[in-house]
């Protein structure tokens, strides 16, 4: 039996348990494989973020959650995965003034596609995920893609600067912008070539199930990556907020996070049936975004032990035993704070 201890915690269930199932898209490694030298064609990587670039598998994360995607079209929303990631390696690398011009670059790219000059390499690389994006997607999904990374670029550029811990509700809303799942969440339209209309999104019902997806990828997400940014200090994160504002020890936190991951994993069910009737034409395709949003929380689930990202080249043993070792003591544990 696994326990915790003073300088490593025990991953929940939750990651081997979810009651979603996971597919995988059997266009992945082409797609994978190609996206990947996409981004290295134009990202200018040294040899150690290469091989880093190389261990994130973005593009199996992308086979998860879309694993019904025509060839194309997994390949595009593997290109924007990829970019995602790297554009969040970006944010964290700038102070808050510093990213306002990323940001500008990058929305103008999507804008004007062929028409805006840049030599960014965010905006460059944003114009050409954009226009293969745009050129095969519906009008409806195109602008909720946009507004999503507007929202995306909001918030990192008001947090960019703080290092104090938020308390939880911020933190909440925070987050449901920050992590990027909802421009993601638009490659789920694109992926399944749909182009649902605004009374879809704007049901009660339907924004709950976006934002219950949301919460328990970026809840879960916490967990797996506490050990990675509790060493570089950061605080826009669920497990510290706990820790540091709630009194929690670590496995406290990490469990706690989990229970509210699960409860929602349950609300979601409960919400799925509450789904009304959009009309006969438009609830098979309502169905269809719906499931892509299941696919996408047990795709994550699966895929952090597939990623390097969180665990190194220790992941598979992760998995199994599911105790994650502490890189350093953690400068949030209690017992750090009354020394």
């Amino acid at each position: 039996m696994v326990s915790a201890t003073s300088d490593c915690f025990v991953l929940p269930k939750l990651f081997t348990h979810c009651v979603f199932p996971h597919l995988t898209n059997p266009g992945c490694a082409d797609a994978a494989r190609a996206s990947e030298q996409w981004l290295l064609s134009g990202a200018k990587f040294s040899d150690s973020k290469r091989e880093e670039f190389f261990g994130l598998k973005a593009g199996e994360l992308a086979a998860s959650c879309f694993p019904h995607a025509h060839p194309y079209r997994l390949r595009v929303c593997c290109d924007v995965v990829n970019y995602l990631f790297n554009l969040a390696h970006w944010t964290r690398e700038f102070r808050s003034l510093d990213l306002f011009p990323v940001a500008d670059c990058v929305l103008d790219a999507m804008v004007d596609p062929e028409g805006y000059k840049t030599d960014k390499i965010a905006g460059i690389m944003a114009k050409d995920f954009f226009s293969a994006f745009r050129d095969t997607s519906g009008r409806h999904c195109t602008r909720r893609f946009f507004e999503a990374m507007e929202m995306y670029f909001d918030a990192q550029c008001q947090e960019a600067d703080s290092k104090e811990v938020p308390d939880l509700d911020s933190y909440i809303h925070f987050r449901r912008n920050a992590s990027g799942c909802k421009a993601c969440f638009a490659l789920i339209e694109y992926a399944n070539r749909l182009d649902l209309p605004d009374e879809v999104f704007e049901d009660s019902v339907v924004c709950a199930l976006q934002e219950t997806a949301n919460d328990i990828v970026s809840w879960s997400n916490d967990i797996v990556s506490y050990n990675i940014e509790q060493v570089r200090g950061e605080t826009r994160n669920m497990v510290v907020i706990l820790m540091e504002l709630h009194g929690m020890e670590i496995q406290e936190a990490i469990d706690h996070v989990a229970n509210q991951c699960e409860d929602l994993i349950k609300r979601f069910e409960e919400n799925k049936a509450l789904v009304p009737s959009f009309g006969e034409d438009l609830d098979p395709l309502v169905t269809i975004y719906i499931e892509g949003l299941r696919h996408w929380i047990a795709g994550f689930l699966n895929w952090c032990f597939e990623t390097e990202r969180y665990f190194g080249k220790e992941a598979p043993d992760v998995q199994i035993h599911r105790v994650v070792r502490l890189s350093r003591q953690s400068s949030w544990s209690r017992s750090r704070r009354r020394a």
